[in-house]
């Protein structure tokens, strides 16, 4: 509990960090470069296979490695965010059940600002 004391006002400024248009942008952006990692490191895979070493070849790919790396980010922010909601919501029911009866107030308060933190 004494957790929770000392880094409640941390917690809420983070929390409303991320629910601003700021904080979307900030987890768009770790979307965005997760995906270009994942798909640059699969394009330098084939290379190291030791295909796609023609410069045209090697243009096409570098494009298509930035394109589908958008892509690939919206569809992470968009299902994933709702994928993680749905899972975390199934998960912090079970706890809470678990909970029930045993937790103060000030436990559930602060359950219930860690998922207002996921919403979107």
């Amino acid at each position: 509990n004494i957790f929770f004391n000392i880094n409640e006002n941390i917690f809420k400024i983070g929390a409303n960090l991320l629910t601003t248009n700021f904080g979307k942008f900030l987890i768009i952006s770790m979307c965005w470069s997760f995906s270009f990692f994942i798909l640059n490191e699969i394009r330098h895979l084939a290379w190291d296979f030791g295909f796609g070493f023609d410069l045209k070849i090697s243009r096409v790919t570098g494009i298509l490695t930035i394109l589908l790396s958008f892509l690939f980010a919206a569809l992470l922010f968009i299902f994933g965010g709702r994928l993680f909601n749905e899972h975390l919501n199934k998960k912090m029911d079970i706890f809470k059940s678990k909970l029930f009866g045993f937790a103060t107030f000030n436990d559930m308060v602060y359950l219930e600002l860690f998922l207002y933190s996921f919403k979107r």
